[in-house]
């Protein structure tokens, strides 16, 4: 007798669900460092005590903002906004076992 969780591992919905969980979660946590990066390289900071990072000397020039920097940033909180009820409400759906062709819809 196969029991449920083991029939519910091998469905192809969660499988799926688990393949696209995986891809929105890992691009979230690159969203990260790419902030970073770019607040770096433009040398823009959000708070005069980031400035040490680049300067000894705490530089409030350096607490400005750029459209790059902005627009990542911004790509990244949407990232935290979306993809963890995604995540929730995905499971929960993909736990119905609906049919694959709905589910993947």
């Amino acid at each position: 007798m196969i029991s449920p969780l083991k029939s519910m591992m091998d469905s192809q919905v969660l499988q799926s669900f688990a393949t696209y969980a995986t891809i929105v979660v890992l691009k979230m946590m690159l969203m990260s460092p790419l902030t970073s990066y770019f607040r770096l390289t433009r040398k823009v900071f959000a708070n005069l005590e980031d400035t040490k990072f680049v300067s000894s000397a705490e530089d409030k020039k350096l607490v400005r903002t750029d459209p790059d920097v902005e627009r990542v940033r911004r790509c990244h909180q949407n990232d935290l906004e979306n993809v963890i009820p995604f995540v929730v409400v995905g499971l929960l759906y993909a736990l119905t076992e609906p049919e694959l062709s709905t589910a993947l819809l």
